[in-house]
């Protein structure tokens, strides 16, 4: 695939493995350890709900449990994104007001 959009140069695939699964990933060279990193924390989190929940539940709950954990805490950040832009325009509207009214 990499050689149909010409980023041979650039890209390459790994496997890892997520809850007892292998699964193919087309990566750049400097995201690679990033890449197994969070493979290895999603297994981990993974593991402490097998643990925490044992057999009632499957690898594909545990799964989802943890795709709407990551979403939720996505939605948390993109809150907090779209919070600091508006106090920013904020800040500048006051510092333009107190410019224009001579306080500054």
């Amino acid at each position: 695939m990499a050689e149909r959009f010409g980023l041979e140069n650039f890209m390459h695939n790994i496997e890892i493995e997520i809850a007892g699964k292998s699964y193919p990933v087309l990566v750049e060279k400097e995201e690679e350890a990033l890449i197994f990193n969070l493979a290895e924390q999603l297994n981990d989190e993974i593991s402490d709900l097998q643990r925490r929940y044992g057999n009632k539940l499957n690898k594909q709950d545990f799964l989802s449990m943890l795709l709407f954990t990551y979403a939720k805490k996505f939605k948390d950040l993109e809150n907090n994104s779209k919070n600091n832009k508006i106090d920013e325009k904020i800040d500048t509207l006051y510092l333009m007001l107190d410019n224009a009214l001579g306080l500054r």
